[in-house]
């Protein structure tokens, strides 16, 4: 079906690596194959493609801070991403139906990242001992109608739905706010990210048991809000629809 797409895919020459395969773009992987044509299925054009992908990476692909780099067959396995998995399965996805696209990447606090770890113990040893100074996401950039669009899916509705934005294939649409960018990075066909490279250096100096429990009492700890957000959504529609059952009988 990928062969079969109903548009051109552009023959640009410099937009050309932004269409291949790379080490974690496995764009030829029959999962992500299969994903890809699944998520097209009756679209009409690149922009509804794209729309389509990302809301599928933004709300599918939960969140977590701290991972090693993955193939985007092995982010759409385990359903976890940090910014830069889930802009990798993004990009992946993109590439299979012919829509280039790239990583884009912005550097901001330690602070505002500390927020998403729990306090004391865990989030001590992560940020004292683990983590670069200053942490940098990363988030995919679509080409479309003859410019590139930012189009970040980092977080997930259902743990932060403010910084779960909504996006039209047309308009820049970031993770972060202005005004928490520290600088501007760069962009990319290819992953490279030296931070998480360091990370990785000083969690090899600790047990590998501990890191890996480390890293999932983090995705336990997320998980839990996130079930909290929405039982909480669910019980307030509950009530909402009992007291306008009990209003309309009265």
């Amino acid at each position: 079906m990928l062969d079969k797409i109903p548009w051109e895919i552009p023959k640009n020459k410099e937009l050309q690596e932004y269409l291949k395969p790379t080490i974690h773009c496995n764009i030829d992987h029959p999962e992500v194959k299969k994903t890809a044509e699944k998520l097209i299925k009756g679209v009409e054009n690149r922009k509804e493609a794209a729309i389509k992908i990302f809301y599928f990476v933004r709300d599918s692909i939960k969140w977590t801070p701290w991972q090693n780099f993955k193939k985007a067959d092995e982010v759409l396995r385990e359903g976890y991403g940090a910014c830069f998995n889930k802009a990798t399965l993004q990009i992946t996805l993109l590439r299979c139906v012919g829509i280039p696209a790239r990583y884009r990447h912005q550097m901001f606090s330690k602070e505002l990242f500390s927020r998403a770890v729990p306090e004391g113990f865990i989030r001590d040893i992560i940020f004292n001992e683990l983590h670069p100074v200053n942490p940098i996401t990363t988030f995919a950039e679509v080409y479309l109608n003859g410019r590139w669009i930012a189009a970040a899916t980092t977080m997930d509705r259902f743990l932060n739905p403010a910084k779960a934005r909504e996006w039209d294939g047309e308009t820049d649409v970031f993770f972060l706010d202005k005004e928490e960018i520290i600088e501007e990075v760069g962009t990319e066909a290819e992953l490279h990210k030296p931070e998480v490279e360091e990370y990785r250096r000083r969690a090899d100096a600790i047990s590998p048991v501990f890191r890996f429990v480390l890293e999932e009492a983090v995705k336990v700890y997320l998980d839990f809000l996130r079930y909290r957000r929405t039982f909480e959504e669910e019980l307030n529609n509950w009530v909402k629809k009992v007291k306008e059952m009990y209003t309309t009988k009265v």
